[in-house]
């Protein structure tokens, strides 16, 4: 409430600053951009967004990162996301730039909870589908033994040749 209450603030400031009415739409449409950014980066430095969230939200952690077929659904949960905020920047920005402030208060609201809820619905449809039918689900990660083969992040070469060398025993 004090973040969504700061964030107001800070919109009319700006567009008191400016001048100009639209500009009060100007810092969500570059916070879009940027979140946007932002969960697609974490998708491809494998650390997707929805999955920290999520594990943080019931108690895993990162554990579920252990997991390769949770990891692979929480990536393309994600992608929704990031394309939910390219979503709005698009529809925003040509509001914004030809100073369409009925269009932009309009976007404001059906591009907010009601996308939001929409998202969080199309994220569990697409975990669910992602996972295989034996999968627990994601209460109960698939957790694997580092350095084993089912593993997702063992250890290997540069060229991506995994080795397995045997154990070594004392002569």
């Amino acid at each position: 409430m004090v973040g969504g209450l700061a964030a107001v603030a800070f919109a009319a400031v700006v567009a008191a600053r400016t001048g100009n009415a639209a500009d009060y739409f100007l810092p969500s449409l570059l916070a879009n951009v940027a979140s946007a950014l932002i969960w697609a980066a974490s998708i491809l430095a494998r650390w997707p967004l929805l999955g920290v969230v999520v594990g943080f939200a019931i108690g895993q952690k990162t554990s579920w990162r252990d997991d390769p077929d949770l990891m692979r659904a929480y990536s393309q949960a994600s992608w929704i996301w990031a394309v939910s905020f390219l979503v709005r920047a698009g529809v925003n920005l040509p509001l914004y730039l030809t100073d369409n402030l009925v269009g932009l208060g309009i976007s404001r609201v059906l591009l907010g909870f009601p996308m939001v809820l929409g998202v969080i619905a199309a994220s569990w449809w697409v975990i669910k589908r992602a996972l295989p039918a034996d999968h627990p689900g994601i209460l109960h990660p698939r957790v694997h033994r580092r350095g084993s083969p089912e593993h997702p992040r063992f250890e290997g070469d540069v060229v991506g040749q995994f080795r397995h060398k045997p154990p070594t025993t004392p002569p």
